[in-house]
């Protein structure tokens, strides 16, 4: 009996401690419609709890990323705070065990749900986050939030995010590496030293970063006389010559350049199909030349 009652106790100052920590962190927060922000973003973390159909979380989500837009640069100072805060192993786990009791309908939020929610709300507001970007900047120098801050810095417009990609595509992490390579590659900006930076990834030590630098060069044909004659130097690679052919592909005529070595790469009956098909979006007539006929998204010997 004195046992069950100890363990009682125990249970009890872990909640009232858990409640005086948790209480005692937040700071004075900006509201929306007479509801706090903390309130707005435990509906980021009801979008991952069972509802009965998507246009409820749709909904849910929209409501959350208007509020948050409204309570606009004064929503930052909180956000900045949970992107960057850190559970100790006790709250961790008595967050964990509380949320395993049926009878607490409110769930407890672990600092990883925090981040994940914050990152919601910076995402929702837009240019208005911009005064953020020092901080997050600086967080990317820590390598449990390094991933995270380069994909919320993702967001902001080519003026602001390109020349802190154009550092983390040289980064050590080669996560962080083949991130920034991707996001260059979709803003299709080959100016201010981008291509060059992309060009320089078809060197990294990482092939998984290679590779990614080889896709991404068919994004930008405006460079077509420094992308094509990289692409058929990676012909000779073969673990990425799939992916260069691909890439020219993609270049269309502007690839003409490359159209000798892949007529060279398609007389190869196992690696002839992807070559062959390369030859007819680049040209037509070559790929004719060699007995081949365009069929949809493959071509094939006539």
């Amino acid at each position: 009996m004195r046992k069950r009652s100890h363990i009682a106790r125990c249970i009890l100052v872990g909640i009232i401690s858990f409640f005086v920590v948790y209480l005692g962190l937040r700071t004075k927060e900006p509201s929306f419609q007479g509801r706090n922000l903390s309130a707005w973003l435990s509906d980021y973390g009801n979008l991952s709890a069972p509802v009965s159909n998507s246009d409820k979380r749709r909904v849910l989500k929209n409501n959350a990323d208007n509020a948050v837009y409204n309570m606009g640069t004064n929503a930052i100072p909180m956000l900045m705070q949970r992107l960057q805060a850190s559970d100790s192993s006790f709250r961790y786990r008595l967050a964990t065990s509380l949320n395993r009791l049926s009878f607490i309908k409110n769930k407890f939020t672990t600092t990883a749900d925090e981040r994940w929610h914050a990152g919601l709300a910076l995402q929702a507001l837009g240019s208005k986050a911009k005064p953020a970007i020092p901080e997050l900047t600086r967080l990317l120098t820590n390598p449990s939030l390094a991933n995270h801050s380069l994909n919320l810095l993702m967001n902001f417009d080519n003026e602001t995010a390109i020349p802190i990609l154009l550092q983390m595509a040289t980064n050590n992490n080669a996560e962080l590496r083949k991130t920034a390579l991707l996001d260059l590659g979709y803003r299709r900006q080959g100016s201010n030293g981008v291509i060059q930076v992309v060009l320089t990834g078809l060197k990294d030590p990482d092939p998984n970063v290679r590779a990614v630098a080889v896709g991404m060069l068919s994004r930008f044909p405006s460079e077509a006389d420094l992308v094509v004659p990289a692409l058929v130097d990676i012909l000779s690679d073969s673990s990425l010559q799939h992916l260069a052919i691909q890439s020219l592909g993609e270049l269309g005529e502007k690839a003409r350049p490359a159209v000798p070595r892949l007529m060279e790469i398609a007389s190869n009956k196992w690696a002839f199909n992807p070559a062959a098909v390369a030859l007819s979006k680049i040209d037509p007539a070559a790929a004719q030349r060699m007995g081949v006929q365009r069929t949809n998204q493959f071509s094939i010997y006539e």
